[in-house]
């Protein structure tokens, strides 16, 4: 299973990025399409809202958009839950940035989807998506924010 996300991860990169469309946490609807030619795009996957591992990714994210900010990069939160709980987990997490809900294709398609006992949900993936839309750095697990970051500057070369 291991080698199989990893071959996953491998694959992505250096291609372009999936395309979607999904709802958001402020009742919109964000697509991928629309930073193309404008910014980078941080997909941070999480498994679920409210868990204290993924609280802590966001949290981090949000403390730390500044500074992606600053690299023009967008960072775009993603889960399988719904909209109504991704606000409720933005708002208390203090993270300002979309939270967008996923049925589960887009996780299908970044490598990502996870299933235990009949339950599927995202798991932890973080992709760095360029300004020209190709995916450049995959990482699983807890994210590095400075690691990622770093990697960011590279692309600014």
């Amino acid at each position: 299973m291991i080698l199989m996300t990893l071959l996953a991860a491998a694959g992505l990169v250096g291609q372009p990025a999936p395309t979607f469309t999904l709802p958001d946490d402020r009742g919109g609807e964000v697509k991928l399409l629309a930073y193309k030619g404008k910014q980078a795009v941080i997909l941070a996957f999480f498994p679920k809202a409210f868990t204290s591992g993924c609280e802590k990714e966001m949290i981090t994210f949000g403390k730390d958009k500044k500074k992606f900010d600053a690299l023009g990069a967008q960072i775009l939160g993603i889960s399988y839950d719904d909209s109504k709980k991704q606000h409720e987990f933005a708002v208390h997490c203090a993270a300002d940035f979309p939270f967008l809900s996923d049925d589960g294709k887009v996780a299908k398609l970044y490598g990502d989807e996870k299933a235990m006992v009949g339950f599927k949900y995202a798991g932890r993936r973080t992709v760095v998506i360029d300004k020209a839309g190709l995916v450049r750095f995959v990482y699983d697990g807890m994210p590095d924010n400075a690691k990622i970051l770093a990697d960011l500057k590279t692309l600014k070369k």
